[in-house]
């Protein structure tokens, strides 16, 4: 019997001891279909996807910090995306110490016909995270013409337009706020 509680006293210390390196789920994302924030552990900013993507694409998050006058690929990161019909999780985690003060997503496969059911997206910082429901994220990031979005159902299309394709979203003034009021401290 000793031994038992020997050896469950030392499973307790060793799960009590590990590095504090996950996220902590401690508040139920559906809240009235409104966004959330809550505590997470990681001190990089992290863009976080999860969607259906049909097609194998590159996906790049650019952004710009604060004082910034445009993109560059310097401020970009880019995440290979295999095609399924299941959903998926895609994660954008930039350098140290950088908080966006703008986001622009970007998609782009050969067959220029690229579907993505978006189911949610969240961004974390410091410890916030700020989470939108699928449903939602029109409200927050605004597609370019080179997208046809169902709002509904929150699905992007791309989509060829005089013979050039470049579909994207890029961060509304409603979502730069929220980063400023939540994450940036």
């Amino acid at each position: 019997m000793k031994k038992l509680i020997k050896v469950f006293i030392l499973v307790m210390l060793l799960v009590g001891c590990k590095g504090n390196d996950k996220k902590e789920e401690t508040i139920n994302h559906k809240n009235n279909n409104e966004e959330v924030v809550k505590e997470v552990s990681d001190d990089n900013f992290l863009m976080t996807l999860n969607a259906k993507v049909i097609e194998d694409d590159t996906f790049t998050l650019f952004y710009m910090k604060d004082g910034d006058k445009a993109i560059t690929k310097k401020n970009s990161i880019s995440v290979k995306v295999v095609g399924s019909n299941e959903p998926q999780t895609i994660e954008f985690k930039l350098e140290d110490n950088v908080l966006p003060m703008r986001l622009f997503l970007k998609f782009k496969n050969e067959i220029k016909r690229q579907r993505i059911d978006i189911l949610n997206a969240s961004l974390s910082y410091e410890g916030e995270e700020f989470y939108i429901e699928g449903n939602r994220f029109f409200q927050f990031f605004a597609p370019n013409n080179y997208i046809e979005y169902d709002r509904d159902n929150a699905t992007a299309i791309g989509k060829v337009v005089k013979d050039n394709y470049a579909p994207s979203f890029s961060s509304r003034k409603v979502l730069e706020d929220k980063i400023d009021f939540y994450l940036y401290k």
